[in-house]
């Protein structure tokens, strides 16, 4: 059985000999993804499991998927962003006390490991200008690029 209480907790005694398929949704707020100047999630994260029982051994394996919006590290602009994690495996010993398992806090890690390491809203994004901070994606500034001043100190020898 699923206990859907802002958690997946798996118990033991409901796996059935060949395993047990469990999917459904988790609530965002229980994973506590939402970061306020970088993330905001608003979308259960989305989850299609098999348990299986092997000796004293659970296997937990499946895909987990998060529709959530990310901060552009270019243009600062929040975009829409899905992550997948397609190939994702739990493995935990087990003996005859164990009664469940919880694997809320595995499935958090795991996702957050999906999020694209630099995350921007297109790969053509202009970003922001570093003198005035215009989103050159959406207006133009009349801003000069700064002189190149890492050789000066080079221009009085001779």
């Amino acid at each position: 059985m699923v206990e859907m209480n802002d958690t997946l907790t798996l118990y033991i005694e409901d796996i059935q000999e060949g395993g047990s398929h469990y999917e459904g949704d988790i609530a965002p707020k229980a994973l506590d993804l939402a970061v306020e100047d970088l993330i905001q999630s608003e979308q259960p994260l989305h989850y299609a499991l098999d348990a299986t029982l092997v000796s004293e051994e659970l296997l937990v394996q499946g895909s987990l998927q998060l529709d959530l919006s990310m901060r552009c590290s270019r243009c600062s602009v929040f975009y829409p962003v899905g992550v997948r994690e397609s190939a994702y495996f739990f493995d935990e010993q087990i003996d005859e006390t164990t009664e469940s398992v919880d694997l809320t806090e595995d499935m958090r890690e795991a996702i957050i490991l999906a999020f694209p390491s630099y995350p921007v809203c297109s790969s053509d994004c202009k970003g922001l200008c570093p003198q005035c901070g215009t989103n050159k994606n959406t207006n133009e500034c009349d801003c000069k690029p700064p002189d190149d001043v890492r050789w000066a100190a080079l221009d009085g020898l001779g």
